[in-house]
């Protein structure tokens, strides 16, 4: 399993989430996941509303594993506008193994995950993220003594920030 998959139990996890479907537009249509884990199906639901968004357009989603143990199941329902459908909206779900949370220093795994689709296949995508300041893409100039450069029309001077993982 990847390291980065690996969850310990009272982290905040940090995830990137992008959905890749024709006709979906991330920005404007509906969308959820539905975390799931446990032998007696605990569950909780992150909703779009609840994620932030960088000046780019990624999205990311957090959660507290504190309440979690074992495979997380995440279940992404999203909405795809359909005008062959009475309604317009189309209701699809992609299914995947998120991540692991674990109480151990070693954790063994029992069995290995082998998705029903092949790799690639999948519609949503969900990168780890463990920077602390992933809500903005880049970085305000400022002097030694913290004072903001500005250019000569008085806007601060921004440089981007390098890769977020």
């Amino acid at each position: 399993m990847d390291a980065k998959k690996i969850v310990y139990k009272g982290d905040t996890a940090k995830w990137q989430i992008t959905i890749h479907h024709a006709d979906f537009d991330q920005q404007r249509d509906d969308y959820r996941v539905e975390l799931r884990w446990g032998m007696f199906g605990k569950s909780m639901t992150i909703h779009k509303e609840d994620m932030f968004t960088d000046e780019e357009g990624h999205v990311f989603m957090m959660f507290d594993s504190s309440e979690m143990i074992g495979r997380v199941t995440a279940y992404c329902i999203y909405d795809v506008p359909d005008t062959d459908l009475g309604g317009g909206i189309r209701q699809e779900i992609d299914i995947q193994v998120l991540c692991v949370v674990t109480d151990s220093p070693c954790p063994h795994f029992a069995c290995d995950c082998n998705p029903v689709h092949g790799e690639g296949q999948e519609h949503v995508t969900y990168d780890r993220v463990f920077r602390g300041d992933a809500n903005t893409l880049f970085l305000n100039l400022r002097t030694s003594e913290q004072e903001p450069i500005v250019d000569s029309e008085g806007k601060q001077l921004r440089v981007r920030k390098h890769d977020l993982t």
